[in-house]
């Protein structure tokens, strides 16, 4: 049995980001709605972590590494209904605790095909002991990050219809307030639109710089690549990239800056 640890399941996580962005730019049809990026993330998950994304247990039996439909702590409530649980569509649990029957999630993720930013952020400053906000991809995992301490979320937000959303949901994100978030909620908007050069936007620039660098190895050309950082209590602060040749791009080609890429 392989070694499991919090560098190796990151690291698997960030590959696996990688390769459904890749996947989803060239076989864009083959993907249906938010289940057909879950799927693939989650195949490409399983592929990458050590034993395939099995784990056998000490007693004797096992558990798989990648659980779909993995349930939040906080509680949200949908139309008329009593608050409950919500879930996340992927969940993968702490390697310290993969031996006890309900371990607590270190990486969770939500998947989205063209959502809106506004249905996408949905009372996403809402107290802990709120009675139940409504649901909301991004919401969910910042609130779980704020509020119960999930090491990590990840959000792949795709748009293959209206730029603008994604540009919107851009431009909201850069206005949070929470330190707390910072480098803990990662989102990957993703832009392909048939007719123009596919733009791919990481938040914040702290987890970006490995999978910027996964992009350029794989398709250095494929990508118009841009960052940001999610805006501390003081301040919001663009981040430089790092002086590497493959990473380099103008601001003419940074989706934030609201122009087109070349």
């Amino acid at each position: 049995m392989c070694r499991v640890d919090e560098p190796i399941i990151v690291q698997s996580v960030d590959r696996s980001v990688i390769e459904t962005i890749s996947a989803f730019v060239r076989c864009r049809s083959g993907f249906h709605g938010d289940r057909g990026i879950r799927d693939y993330l989650y195949h490409c998950l399983m592929t990458n972590l050590p034993d395939c994304g099995t784990y056998t247990r000490t007693e004797g039996g096992g558990t798989l590494m990648v659980q779909a439909e993995w349930y939040t702590t906080l509680h949200y409530r949908r139309t008329g209904e009593a608050p409950s649980r919500g879930r996340f569509d992927l969940g993968i649990p702490k390697p310290e605790e993969l031996d006890l029957p309900e371990p607590h999630a270190l990486v969770a993720f939500e998947c989205g095909r063209n959502k809106k930013a506004v249905d996408l952020l949905r009372d996403i400053d809402a107290a802990a002991e709120h009675g139940g906000p409504e649901p909301a991809d991004i919401s969910k995992l910042a609130r779980e990050i704020n509020h119960v301490g999930l090491p990590y979320g990840y959000a792949c937000e795709f748009y293959d219809e209206d730029q603008a959303q994604a540009n919107d949901l851009v431009r909201r994100l850069r206005l949070r307030t929470s330190s707390a978030e910072s480098g803990r909620l990662r989102v990957v908007a993703l832009v392909c639109i048939d007719g123009t050069r596919p733009i791919l936007t990481f938040l914040p620039l702290a987890c970006s710089f490995a999978c910027r660098t996964r992009v350029c190895t794989r398709a250095p050309q494929q990508f118009s690549l841009g960052c940001c950082r999610l805006r501390s209590s003081r301040q919001a602060v663009r981040e430089k990239l790092p002086r590497q040749r493959p990473l380099r791009r103008s601001d003419a080609d940074c989706p934030l800056r609201g122009r087109r890429s070349k």
